[in-house]
Order: structure tokens, then C-alpha cells, then sequence
């Protein structure tokens, strides 16, 4: 055994060793402020005398490391290496192993490719000179070294510089810290990591590290893991943002024998922000190396949102409040458009807005402009396709791509970009015929169709891009296997990824797709079936899909016989109510007058009476009056009489007068359109719209009464009932439900409406 014993002059580091010199390592083991030496390492066959205060002072973790390991019993020689799992985070990259002095270190071959063991020990103290003494296994001595020097020193560049020549034993002088191994330097960046040492020494062997041309995926996803486990967020912040920028900038040597199987490893980070960086650096990584492990990438994210309980949209909500997806659908031709901009749409502290350009060049421009000064402002992506359509039949449709990234070292938020490259790729038109038709025209009149999104979180853009990209690629061959992976897919992340205008699939035709997601939605409530087939856009189909597009309704809708005789069947409501107004109106002005000749006549009738008591009562004696008395006592049940009759009167007369005016009106018909202007059953929702509306308000009329008024709505509409003939007679289960809920979803404004009238009638 070779034994170090470690010296320092007041001019010179000067390290003995017993057998050999070969190795050099910086410490301070007599140093008076040190103190005697406290605690022995054995690392393979070398011995290591340090004092357990420089661990203290540079290791951040030693002091975690002794409690761990001293509370622990005497392990056997057969237990020793504890192996772990691969997706222990803690230790999966543990590169060493405490291990008993007394009992011999376990040879390197006993750890399998891929497993590492846990850093387990036991501690062997020496009572006769009360040091600690623990052993290191599978690990190499020169790193150690490496460590233990810039602990002492606090050089790490020297330390390097050390550890290079003694790696490098073909070279007679110094050898630069570039010529370390990548093995060496991931092994030493891990066991720095272990002991807490996250100071300029660690960024040094980090930036060896990633600088290495020898670098492979699976290293740069250890690096990522690294990262993850840093504890400070400001280090970790500087670390990833390294790493990732790295990458992103360095060109890749391409390996045909690479495998992809760390990719997977990525769905175990736990921090947000790294596994972000982490995705974006792999997709550039595979971009460059030009290789087609995108399903792996997508798949990845999946798992790391399916552990979190989120969906697209949830994790975009954690980042922003607006919604990603907008559709716009404006007109511009007048000659403020040329010199005003035209805002589009706003979100956060940005508008989006479009004007016309007088140069036939470059006829259409946009920009994104902030209109608020926020220290706050999110970082965003701003993709999506825009089709214009012209007003003259000489110019086709165009279709142009639009993808702006902002940051926040952007500050130009205000220049103003061109609608089309130079690239006739990207459009489905002549240029030289808009050109001509520019230069022909004063004005420009134009159609601008857009649908974009604009993503806070680069992680949802990611995700997005890969879901329309790789989700219908392989419908074909396997579609079990697509079906499994849409299931697993949350309803608003299916989507938004099917509102993409940019969808990836083999077959020739939307309307095939639109038929597949019709099969798979058959598992759906129609509720969530119907946002599904709407997602998918219809706006850039062109003339060979069209008659594709026109089977594809064909197939979905009903027969068009079937249809309007469902149609006349139910006109039956409409032509019943249009008959009672008309029957009604002439008959308005006459319920009018009889009303007013029956209040009248009461009024005449108790003025008359009170006149002849009031002159009775001037010249009667008491005994007179007394006669008086008992005659209208007996009267007085005929007065009772005639004011019920009087009372019955006047209640029908208000329930009469609010039929009029609750029935003899065009806001059920308004009402009713607003409520069926998205629903797909159109006659059959107006059906049973109008039907709860003139029934609630014919039962609340009935209730109507002078002496009493209700609060609430006292009656009930049976509008299963009435819409159960569209299931039954027609079976059509469907135009049924669209009717029984809009006839329950107009009851309440109806009744609060003919409260309203009853009130206004009382008053």
C-alpha cells in the first residue's frame, strides 16, 4: 500500500510519499491553523491524512454524510454495494462507495452498466489516535487528489492543471485541463455534487465538461441532472441556462450507432424550469444530428404532465392568462387602413395588429405592439397561418406562415413585418398577378383569416409542435397503437392540437381524418364530440379536397329527405303560435276598452254611493241612525258578494292583459335565436326554445292576481316530455337532447320576464 503523507513548507507544497512520487497533491497536514490531522481516507491504495474542518468548511453535504453513515450498523461483505434503480435521483450517478476499513473494497466489475451503487458506509474509529478513518471505493485516486487540493488551495485551475498531467502519462510536462477525459471529468463533476462543492471549482470541470467533443446524449442528460440537484436556484438558473445555451450553439458530431434511450430518463426531472431547458436543448440537439426521435421527445412530455396532473392548457395557465389559441376573421379596403393599423386582437400588454401597404412589393404588413411598459412582460411565441382573400376574381387566395419569438432582451416590438417572404412556396397564388392588380388599384380590398396561437410556456409550444406533427403520422400502420395515445391525451390538449392548421398524416384528404377522429370520438359525450370535429379547420381546403369535404357532411348529418321532413314536422309550433297572434291582434283593442268601461263604471257606482250616505247622515237623529246601522249590517253581505265578483273582475282582466302582452311579442323568436346560434339542430332547438317560453308564460299569467303576487316561478314545463316525439316518432336522439335543453335553458328569463309584466300591471 502506498501511503501519502502530506506536508507543507512556508514556500513550497511538498507531498512524501512512502513507496513512490508519482502523484502530487496540495495539502496542509501540519499546518498549525489546521490542527493535527483528524481523519484518514483510504481510496484503493492510497491513504489521504485531511482534517475533518476543511471538509467542514468546503463540503457543504460532509456534515449530512457523517450523520448518514455513523448512525448506520456494520454491513457485510456481501451487502457492501447496495445497487440501486436507475430512476433514483438521489444517487443515480453516484460514482463512489464508503466502505468498512477493516473488510476488503469490491472490485469495480461488480457494478452492472447502468446501476451505481448508493454512497453507503460504515466508519471505523481508531481509539488509540482518535481519527476517523473511512474508505472510498470505485473511484480513482487522482480525482480525489484533484478534490483534496482545492481544498487546501482553493486554485482550481491549478488543480486541474494537476490532474491533467497525472492523467495524461505519455505527456513528459504540464498537460492543459482540455485534455481530461469526459469520464473523468462526469465522474468528478458527481462527486462534487455529492459533497456539496458548487463553487468555481465545480464550474470549471462543468464547462470542461460540456466543451468536450466526446460528449454523447446520455451525458448531457446526467448534466441536466446535475443541474436538477443543485440546491441554490440562482446556481441552478446560471447552470441550466449554460447547458442549454451550449447545445443549442454547438454543432454535433453525428453518431449511426447513438442510442435514445436516455431521452426517456427526462420524464424524472422535477424541477419545471430545467425540465423546459431540458426539451428545448434536446430538440435542437436531434435537429442538428438530424434524427427522428420526435415520438420519444413527445412522449416524454406526456408522462412528465400525466405525474403532474395537467394538460396543455393547465401548464399554460401556470405561465399566462390568456388563452393560446385565437382565430381572427377581419376586413380591410378603406383608406384609414393604409394609414391607421388595424388592431386585431390584444393579449397580455401586446395588440397584434395589421395595416395596407402602398408598395406592390409588400402589400400587407403586420406588427406586435406593446402598449403598456411592465417589468413584468412575459417571453412569448407567436405562430400560426393567415390566408387572405381578395376581392377581385384575378388574384387566387394566399396562405402565408407567421412564427415571432419574443424575449424580453427584445425591445423592437414595434417594427413592422411583411405578410410573404420572397418564398412563392409559401403561397398559393400568382405574385406577378397581385403585383399588377396593386399597381392597377388605388385600393387595396382584402379578406385577412387568421389562426394562431401564441404560447407563454416554450415547453407548450414544444409539446404542440410535436403533437401536430407526430400524433397522425402512423395511423396507418398501427392504429391501435394511436388510439392508445389518444386516450391518454387530456380532451382541451386533443383540442387545441387538432385546432393546428399544420396537422401531419398520410392520407390525402381532411376529410379522412375528420371521419377517423368521428370513429374515435364515438366513446365521447356528444358535448365533448362536437368541439372536436369544430376544431379541425376547413378555411385552407383546396378544390381536389372538396368533394371530400362535402362526403364527409354527407356522412356526419342527416339525409337531406330526412331533414326537412323533420323540418315541416316541426314548423307545427311555429305556425300554431303565428295563428294565436293573429288571432289576438284584432281582439287587443276591444279587451283594452272593456277594461277601462268596467273600472269606470265601478268608479261612477262607489262615488254615488259615498254621495247619497254622506247626505243621509247630515239630518238623521241617533235613534235614525241606529236603524241605520242594522239595515247596513244587513246589507252587508250583499256588498261582500259584489266586491268578490268585482275582485274576479279585475283578476281576469289582469291575466287576460298579460297574456296579451307576454304572447304578442317577437322576443321569444330574438330569445330563441340567440340561443340556438351555435347548435347544430337548428329547427328542433327553436322548437323547443319557443314551446317553454310561451307555455311558462301562459301558466304564470294564470297565477296573476291582484291581492297576491309571486316572488318565484310557480309551475313547471315538461320539456322532456314535448321533445321525447324527436327519440320516439323519429329516433332521433340528438335533435331531442338539442331541444329538451333549450327548452329548460329558456324558462327562467321567461318567467322573470312575465313577472316583470305582472308587476308593472299591479303597480
Amino acid at each position: 500500500m502506498t501511503q501519502k503523507r502530506l506536508r507543507i513548507d512556508s514556500n513550497r507544497i511538498k507531498t512524501k510519499s512512502v513507496e513512490s512520487n508519482s502523484n502530487h497533491l496540495n495539502s496542509a497536514c501540519c499546518n498549525p491553523k489546521y490542527g493535527p490531522v483528524d481523519m484518514i481516507l483510504y481510496v484503493n491504495t492510497d491513504i489521504f491524512r485531511v482534517h475533518q474542518s476543511v471538509f467542514h468548511q468546503k463540503c457543504t453535504k460532509f456534515q449530512h454524510i457523517l450523520a448518514k453513515v455513523i448512525g448506520e450498523p456494520v454491513i457485510s461483505q456481501s451487502d457492501q454495494c447496495i445497487r440501486r434503480e436507475s430512476n433514483d435521483n438521489d444517487f443515480i450517478t453516484a460514482p463512489f462507495h464508503f466502505h468498512n476499513i477493516g473488510q476488503k473494497p469490491p472490485s469495480s466489475s461488480s457494478f452492472s452498466k447502468g446501476m451505481h451503487p448508493s454512497p453507503t458506509s460504515t466508519i471505523h474509529q481508531d481509539v488509540s489516535c482518535k481519527q476517523l478513518q473511512l474508505r472510498l471505493c470505485n473511484v480513482k485516486s487522482a480525482l480525489i487528489s484533484s478534490m483534496i487540493d482545492y481544498m487546501y488551495t482553493s486554485q482550481p485551475y491549478r488543480c486541474l492543471v494537476r490532474l491533467a498531467t497525472a492523467l495524461n502519462k505519455n505527456s513528459q510536462s504540464w498537460a492543459p485541463p482540455s485534455t481530461i477525459p469526459i469520464h473523468e471529468l462526469m465522474q468528478l463533476i458527481d462527486l462534487c455534487q455529492y459533497f456539496g462543492i458548487h463553487c468555481d471549482f465545480f464550474s470549471q470541470i462543468f464547462d470542461l465538461a460540456i466543451q468536450n467533443d466526446e460528449i454523447n446524449l446520455q451525458m448531457l442528460v446526467n448534466l441536466f441532472f446535475v443541474c436538477m440537484r443543485i440546491p441554490s436556484k440562482v446556481a441552478q438558473r446560471k447552470f441550466t441556462d449554460r447547458l442549454t445555451y451550449h447545445v443549442v450553439t454547438k454543432k454535433m458530431r453525428r453518431s449511426e450507432q447513438q442510442s435514445f434511450s436516455p431521452l426517456y430518463r427526462l420524464q424524472e426531472i422535477a424541477d419545471q424550469r430545467v425540465y423546459e431547458h431540458a426539451m428545448l436543448a434536446m430538440s435542437r440537439y436531434l435537429q442538428k444530428l438530424k434524427q427522428k426521435a420526435w415520438p420519444i421527445l413527445c412522449n416524454s412530455i406526456t408522462m412528465w404532465l400525466h405525474q403532474r396532473s395537467l394538460s396543455l392548457i393547465k401548464l399554460h395557465q401556470k405561465s399566462a392568462k390568456w388563452h393560446p389559441h385565437i382565430r381572427f376573421n377581419v376586413e380591410l379596403g378603406h383608406k384609414k387602413d393604409y394609414i391607421v393599423a388595424t388592431t386585431v386582437f390584444d393579449f397580455n400588454v401586446y395588440q397584434f395588429q395589421i395595416r395596407l401597404n402602398l408598395d406592390p412589393n409588400d402589400p400587407i404588413q403586420w406588427r406586435i405592439l406593446q402598449i403598456e411598459d411592465r417589468s413584468e412582460s412575459l417571453s412569448f411565441v407567436f405562430r400560426g397561418r393567415v390566408k387572405v382573400q381578395f376581392e377581385t376574381a384575378q388574384c387566387a387566395s394566399a396562405v402565408a406562415e407567421i412564427r415571432y419569438t419574443n424575449t424580453q432582451r427584445n425591445v423592437r416590438h414595434d417594427r413592422w413585418h411583411s405578410l410573404w417572404d420572397n418564398d412563392e412556396s409559401l403561397m398559393t397564388h400568382s405574385w406577378k398577378e397581385i403585383e399588377q392588380f396593386v399597381c392597377t388599384k388605388a385600393l387595396l380590398r382584402v379578406r385577412v383569416i387568421g389562426n394562431v396561437f401564441v404560447w407563454a410556456n416554450p415547453l407548450c409550444n414544444l409539446y404542440h409542435f410535436l403533437l401536430a406533427s407526430t400524433l397522425f403520422t402512423a395511423s396507418k400502420q398501427n392504429e391501435k397503437a394511436l388510439e392508445a395515445t389518444l386516450s391518454q391525451l387530456s380532451f382541451d390538449t386533443l383540442e387545441s392540437v387538432l385546432q393546428s392548421d399544420n396537422l401531419r398524416w398520410e392520407s390525402t384528404s381532411e376529410s379522412d381524418l375528420a371521419i377517423w377522429i368521428a370513429t374515435f370520438a364515438k366513446r365521447l359525450t356528444p358535448s365533448e364530440r362536437l368541439p372536436l370535429l369544430g376544431a379541425i379547420r376547413w378555411d385552407f381546403v383546396d378544390e381536389k379536397t372538396h368533394s371530400h369535404v362535402i362526403k364527409l357532411f354527407g356522412d356526419l348529418d342527416m339525409r337531406r329527405k330526412e331533414v326537412e321532413k323533420e323540418e315541416r314536422r316541426a314548423s307545427l309550433w311555429d305556425e300554431q303560435a303565428d295563428a294565436y297572434w293573429k288571432r289576438m291582434e284584432p281582439s287587443r283593442k276591444r279587451k283594452r276598452w272593456r277594461v277601462q268601461c268596467v273600472l269606470l263604471s265601478v268608479l261612477i257606482v262607489t262615488l254615488v254611493f259615498g254621495a247619497m250616505n254622506w247626505r243621509q247622515y247630515g239630518g238623521r237623529d241617533s235613534w235614525q241612525l241606529a236603524e241605520e246601522r242594522r239595515s247596513d249590517e244587513m246589507g252587508m253581505n250583499m256588498t261582500q258578494a259584489q266586491q268578490d265578483t268585482w275582485k274576479d273582475t279585475v283578476d281576469a282582466n289582469i291575466r287576460a292583459t298579460c297574456r296579451v302582452r307576454g304572447v304578442q311579442t317577437r322576443w321569444h323568436e330574438e330569445m330563441c335565436r340567440n340561443v340556438c346560434q351555435r347548435d347544430n339542430y337548428d329547427a328542433a332547438c327553436m322548437n323547443g326554445c319557443s314551446f317553454g317560453s310561451i307555455t311558462v308564460t301562459k301558466l304564470v299569467c294564470a297565477y296573476g292576481s291582484k291581492s297576491s303576487l309571486p316572488s318565484t316561478c310557480p309551475v313547471a314545463v315538461d320539456c322532456s316530455g314535448a321533445c321525447r316525439v324527436y327519440e320516439e316518432e323519429m329516433g332521433y336522439a340528438s335533435a331531442a337532447s338539442s331541444c329538451e335543453s333549450a327548452c329548460t335553458s329558456i324558462l327562467a328569463s321567461s318567467c322573470a320576464r312575465v313577472l316583470e309584466i305582472l308587476n308593472d300591471l299591479l303597480l
